[in-house]
């Protein structure tokens, strides 16, 4: 629900579609209530936060009302950029997990082939194989959960739809094109929020 509200929030302080700049203040601002309406509808039983603060922001308006090539900067720095920082970020710990749960596994595996070839040759030595093998299945189930090596791969695709939305948004010239390319760039965004509710929706 946040990131979908953010995404609509910053789609109209650019002039985004479906809030481009030829649409009139006072219409926008009602779309955006009802698109804000529509998001929070789809997730009844969700308990929000109370909160004092205006739907709509002033800096929001004041931005939309901006010279498009101030709102371009704006969106490069504060939306592009900042968001490409943090999915580069995650990758980079999805990444460095996976590789960290990976070895943990086969180490643990190795402790119990070593253990279980110490109890065949030793009657007396109480074999941990059961032990181990539990542990194994543990490790396997956490990181199917937790699904690092997918993350990484996720963020890292995500970053490379920002690096591609960026240089167009850097070529949009007018209002309509600019309009089209911020909604683009908002999608490739939704799109790994997207995958990430699924995989978390299917555990």
């Amino acid at each position: 629900v946040a990131e979908s509200a953010k995404t609509l929030a910053w789609k109209f302080a650019v002039g985004g579609l479906p809030f481009p700049a030829e649409v009139g203040e006072a219409e926008a601002r009602r779309a955006l209530l009802v698109r804000f309406e529509s998001v929070r509808g789809e997730f009844p039983g969700l308990e929000l936060a109370p909160s004092t603060a205006d739907a709509i922001s002033t800096w929001m308006i004041e931005q939309r009302s901006s010279p498009l090539e101030d709102r371009r900067q704006s969106y490069l720095a504060a939306r592009i950029k900042d968001q490409k920082l943090w999915y580069s970020t995650r990758a980079a710990s999805n990444k460095r997990r996976a590789s960290q749960w990976r070895f943990t596994l086969v180490a643990v595996e190795v402790c119990g082939v070593v253990t279980a070839l110490i109890a065949a040759l030793n009657q007396s030595f109480w074999s941990l194989s059961p032990t181990l093998a539990a542990i194994v299945v543990a490790v396997v189930a956490w990181t199917e959960t937790k699904q690092f090596d997918f993350n990484a791969r996720a963020y890292s695709a995500a970053i490379n739809d920002l690096v591609q939305a960026a240089e167009k948004l850097r070529l949009a010239v007018d209002e309509s094109s600019w309009a089209r390319e911020v909604d683009d760039a908002e999608e490739a965004i939704s799109r790994e929020h997207v995958v990430w509710w699924a995989t978390r929706s299917r555990i």
